[in-house]
């Protein structure tokens, strides 16, 4: 393919995605299989976001397209700079809690035949304002999940005002038995809290029954759901206390006897980059 968002990437990238990609298939795969096989090593051989919606967009042009999908898209306004999209389910996979975000990008159902199946994923993580982040259920697992949405960059904070400022609004499109179907959900601006629990979706029966209901509650990150140790607290102070790694060379220092503060930024930035 030959278009400006893929015109830096060799003939022999092109070959090597490809070849990975027909290497993990069977005679048995769909041509939908074959785009989620590309996409999927595209992103391990580290394409640029622009680039892997270029290969996108090819294959919508020539119709290759998944069946029944669940595309949820997050957008936001300018600040705060970082939000991030959470996708939970605690009993779709006998191993643990499902949970796709920044720091698992790709969901993988285990089967009972012991083989995996590229079941959901986040395109990528948008740390510099505005989205969209782009989270797919590829593979209709029954089952209730929960969509949060996280102010990343204010942390943690029941008081916290700046998501409820962002504009944020989250776009859900799911199959029915009579088409496809779009929810749009807007945060409120009188909110509070460093997150978000926007919406639940159910899958129901081997046919994917889909409903999607409306939860629009607000509050504090830590200790919720989707955290995952993040936080830590003092339990003398009742403040919070940033990670703290003795071996760690970020070019940032958590020193208790410094009167120097880094603020959010610092830990945003710390966080992301050892995710």
């Amino acid at each position: 393919m030959r278009e400006e968002r893929t015109k830096d990437i060799s003939e022999e990238m092109w070959a090597r995605l490809f070849y990975r990609s027909i290497y993990g298939l069977t005679c048995s795969s769909k041509f939908y299989q074959a785009r989620l096989s590309i996409i999927h090593e595209a992103r391990e051989m580290g394409f640029t976001h622009e680039q892997i919606e270029a290969i996108e967009s090819a294959f919508d042009q020539v119709e290759i397209c998944e069946p029944k999908t669940i595309r949820i898209t997050l957008n936001w306004g300018e600040y705060p700079e970082d939000l991030d999209s959470h996708l939970v389910e605690p009993k779709v996979d006998r191993d643990g809690q499902f949970h796709v975000w920044y720091s698992n990008l790709e969901y993988y159902k285990e089967n009972n035949n012991g083989t995996k199946t590229f079941a959901a994923d986040l395109d990528h993580d948008d740390t510099d304002s505005h989205g969209p982040e782009i989270t797919t259920i590829h593979v209709l697992t029954p089952g209730e999940y929960n969509f949060y949405v996280h102010d990343y960059t204010n942390g943690s904070g029941i008081d916290s005002t700046a998501m409820a400022s962002s504009g944020a609004r989250v776009t859900v499109e799911y199959p029915t038995l009579s088409g496809t179907e779009r929810k749009t959900f807007d945060i409120d601006p009188a909110s509070r809290g460093t997150l978000w629990n926007v919406f639940k979706i159910s899958i129901q029966g081997l046919v994917g029954i889909v409903n999607i209901e409306k939860i629009d509650t607000y509050g504090d990150y830590a200790g919720s759901p989707i955290d995952e140790g993040g936080y830590s607290y003092d339990d003398d102070s009742g403040e919070e206390d940033y990670p703290q790694d003795d071996d760690d060379d970020d070019g940032y220092s958590y020193d208790d006897d410094d009167d120097e503060s880094y603020g959010d930024s610092a830990f945003a930035l710390k966080n992301k980059e050892t995710a």
